[in-house]
Order: C-alpha cells, then structure tokens, then sequence
C-alpha cells in the first residue's frame, strides 16, 4: 500500500561506511582481540564490580548511555555504549535493540537490523520497546504481514506507545486485512505522531460506514 510506506518512519538512514574501528562495530566485529584489548575489557569489568554493580545493571546503565547517545546522533559513542552493555551482558537483548538501529540509520543494512531485532526479542530480558521498534521496521520495509503480530504484542502491553496501535492498524491496511485494519483503527488514541494519525484517518476514510 504506497500510501501508508511514504509514511515518515523512526529511522533516519544516513551516509553509508563499510569500515570501523572495532569498537564501532557490533559485538566489536566478532575479531580476536589484541592483548591490550583483553586488558582493556578487564579493566573495565573490574570497575564495574569495584563500583558495585552487578553486570545485568551496569549493561542497563551502558544502554540507557547508548540511547543517549543515539537521540544526539553521535553513533560512535552510541555503538560504544551498545558494545560495552553486550561485554558485561550478552543476554540483554536491549543490547541487541541498539545495535539494530545503529546499523540501520548508520550503514543502511536492514538484514543485519532484522536479525538484531530478533536476537533482541529471543534474549532472556528485553524492554517493551523493541516490539514497536521492530514492527516499525518492518512496516518500513514493507513486510507488513511480518509486522502485524509483533504489533499485537506490542498493543497488548499496558502503557505501551500509542504509536503501537498506529501502526498496527497501517500494518493491517498494507497487508490487506482492511477489515482488521478498521476495527483497530477504532482504538488508536490521541498522541500518535502526526504523520501516523493522518495514515490512521486515510484508512478510516476507506472504511465501511
């Protein structure tokens, strides 16, 4: 459905580049250390536990520095971030969320983003979130029938984005579930982005009286 994928989504893509330092790189590039790196990554972890944080907690506080990052556009020192919560916790999978947007709005590389988004959702812990950032995604690469069940996990959440149910409802619309689409788009609450209420009153327009 052309109309609802000209919609303006989160990710911003920008200037494409294939080589980074491996500190910009998920899961720093999968490379072989050097010894310094070994003793670098060693020193922080011991900081971590001098400062008395558990590594579930210091990962935590590692991405909420990462997504600080990201809303000011510096990606380097956001995949940094993303990096270090991955070091002192691979099984967070907000790690994985942060590296699925680095790599989409920096490299343009949606199928490295769609499996980060998956590594996301199949880790132990996770943030809400990544269910509306991931259905966005596919939205966006208009893979709607994909986006339409992480949508309705992400509705079924209390206190999830009003956004969810946007895009859920544009999500039905593109997969051409019409009827769905209007019964949901009956449910979209006031405080959506502007550009996915003007999608939501679209649809509505074509529904049934």
């Amino acid at each position: 459905m052309r109309t609802l994928a000209a919609v303006t989504f989160f990710f911003v893509q920008v200037a494409y580049a294939t080589e980074y330092p491996a500190n910009q790189q998920p899961m720093y590039g999968g490379i072989n250390k050097t010894p310094a790196m070994v003793e670098a990554d060693d020193k922080f972890l011991r900081a971590v536990r001098e400062q008395g944080y558990s590594p579930q907690q210091a990962s935590n506080k590692s991405v909420e520095l990462g997504w600080t990052y990201l809303r000011r556009n510096d990606l380097a020192a956001a995949i940094q971030r993303f990096n270090q919560g991955w070091l002192t916790d691979p099984a967070n999978g907000d790690v994985y969320h942060g590296f699925a947007v680095v790599v989409l709005e920096r490299d343009k590389d949606a199928a490295s983003a769609d499996k980060f988004f998956q590594q996301a959702l199949n880790k132990p812990r996770h943030s809400n979130g990544v269910y509306v950032d991931y259905g966005r995604f596919l939205a966006l690469q208009e893979r709607y029938a994909d986006a339409v069940p992480v949508l309705r996990k992400a509705v079924a959440i209390d206190g999830i984005t009003p956004d969810a149910m946007a895009l859920l409802t544009m999500s039905l619309a593109g997969a051409g579930d019409m009827k769905s689409a209007c019964v949901e788009a009956s449910n979209v609450k006031p405080g959506v982005q502007p550009s996915y209420r003007d999608a939501v009153r679209l649809i509505q327009s074509r529904c049934p009286k």
